[in-house]
């Protein structure tokens, strides 16, 4: 069975109309992916970081830093929701 043009091919490749008229959904959509990512591992390393710094003997437990990853990814993913919600409004897309 071959793929057809509104499968996953379009998703990678993309049109020559999505090109010219500068739309990429996929791309915003990997992007947007990536960007949670990257907040996620930034996230662990800070906690990592953090529990480092009290001085606990026994070393950071993986439980405690996991939980103190997901209140800042949280933090930190709420923050960029905001920001590119008043972004969006600041400076809409332009329309065809």
């Amino acid at each position: 069975m071959t793929p057809t043009v509104g499968t996953a091919l379009s998703c990678t490749a993309g049109t020559a109309q999505s090109r010219r008229s500068g739309s990429l959904p996929c791309y915003r959509a990997a992007m947007r992916i990536v960007v949670l990512i990257i907040l996620a591992l930034a996230s662990f390393a800070v906690s990592r970081l953090l529990l480092a710094l009290v001085g606990d003997p026994e070393g950071p437990n993986l439980l405690i830093t996991s939980a103190l990853a997901l209140i800042l990814f949280c933090t930190a993913a709420g923050v960029r929701a905001v920001v590119a919600r008043a972004r969006r409004r600041r400076n809409p897309a332009p329309s065809e």
